[in-house]
């Protein structure tokens, strides 16, 4: 969905710890750690906040899908939510992240984006600032350089620099600051003060359980699990740097239909103190960002064009299954780099049952295509509303 009115920023923080699972089972003898937040957590949960600030009744959207499945009626669940009175404000708002962000004194934003997939960074010690490159497309490369028949090669540049052992630069992995992502879309290089390493931005705490018998409340003997919940760190700690002190937390946009629309949003969240977020009945606090991120626009006039995924995308080839290939004319799409994917299940209000587990390329994967539109439009990406699939611009 696009839209011409302000998208309504959204700041969140957690109380607690959280959780995040994939989609693998989990049962006794499992070890999980949790994830980042996927879009459809984010989405759910707000859209959740939403429809209850309105009254609506959850009750009647249960009652009318236990029928639906009842006389096998497949009615989709923003016709469902309608049915049962669902205002068409709140169906109509799209959503977009979530992502890390900082958050500074006057209350300004920055949110953290996934390391592009072909950037990469050479450690040069603890003391000194590292030394950044990145791979591009190989123009007419051998045949045997070819990943795929029909793509290009991504290559480092020759005569690099080179570190004391002969070590190579490697993908530093962690998150760039949105003015750092758009030099690289630009051409240029980030620095190191762009970028921020996992351990910066968060940790992990890590716990055990046991299984406990319902009826009996007692435990079952070997029936254990581990679980390692995301911890956010309060704030960024980089003495003499920017962002030193700023605060770590949630970033996400709700981007109305109309200027109505977003007159009802900003009624209906700014008093709103928590919304129930991260797992096991945790919550986070919620405020309205007071100054609006602004997104590179897109270059019309572009003959050839770099897309970075700024959130993980869903994409399925012609029999449904899980692909890392948008559905393209034969040769538009000239290279790409990203890196492994990410399962994704969830619960199927409609079905009453889990989601088919699928997996969607990761934020910071790279695509290199002829002209200059997106290689992501919102009809090919599952649940493009919910967040998936946002992509900017660059140039190669």
């Amino acid at each position: 969905m696009t839209s011409a009115v302000a998208p309504l920023g959204i700041r969140l923080s957690p109380l607690d710890v959280l959780l995040f699972r994939d989609g693998r089972p989990f049962g006794p003898t499992s070890r999980v750690v949790s994830k980042l937040p996927l879009p459809q957590t984010i989405s759910g949960a707000l859209r959740s906040e939403l429809l209850g600030s309105q009254d609506f009744s959850f009750n009647d959207l249960q009652a009318r899908l236990r029928a639906n499945r009842s006389r096998q009626l497949d009615e989709p669940l923003v016709e469902s939510l309608r049915n049962c009175g669902a205002p068409e404000w709140v169906l109509q708002t799209a959503v977009r992240g979530p992502w890390l962000a900082l958050e500074d004194a006057a209350g300004g934003v920055t949110p953290l984006l996934a390391a592009p997939a072909n950037l990469v960074r050479l450690d040069l010690g603890p003391a000194a600032r590292g030394i950044w490159q990145a791979a591009t497309p190989l123009q007419d490369p051998p045949r045997w350089l070819r990943p795929e028949p029909d793509l290009l090669p991504m290559w480092l540049p020759p005569g690099g620099p080179a570190a004391p052992g002969g070590r190579n630069p490697e993908y530093p992995g962690g998150f760039l600051t949105l003015d750092g992502v758009c030099k690289f879309l630009l051409g240029r290089l980030p620095v190191d003060d762009d970028w921020f390493d996992d351990s910066e931005l968060y940790g992990f705490d890590p716990r055990i359980g046991i299984e406990i018998d319902a009826d009996a409340l007692t435990s079952e003997r070997g029936k254990m699990y581990g679980v390692q919940f995301l911890a956010l760190r309060p704030k960024i700690v980089r003495p003499r740097r920017p962002f030193h002190g700023c605060r770590i937390g949630l970033y996400a946009e709700l981007l109305p239909a109309s200027a109505d629309a977003r007159k009802s949003l900003e009624q209906a969240l700014s008093g709103v103190p928590a919304i129930a977020v991260g797992g096991e009945g945790r919550y986070a606090t919620l405020s309205l960002a007071a100054s609006r991120v602004l997104w590179p626009e897109s270059n019309q006039q572009l003959s050839r064009s770099a897309w970075m995924l700024a959130t993980p995308a869903t994409l399925t080839d012609a029999d449904g299954k899980s692909t890392w290939r948008p559905n393209l004319p034969p040769g538009r799409l000239q290279a790409a780099a990203l890196r492994a994917g990410t399962g994704v299940s969830g619960w199927n209000v409609t079905a009453g049952g889990p989601r088919a587990t699928r997996f969607a390329v990761p934020a910071g994967a790279m695509y290199y295509v002829e002209g200059h539109e997106s290689p992501f439009p919102a009809a090919g990406i599952e649940a493009a509303d919910e967040g998936w699939g946002f992509a900017l611009q660059g140039t190669w």
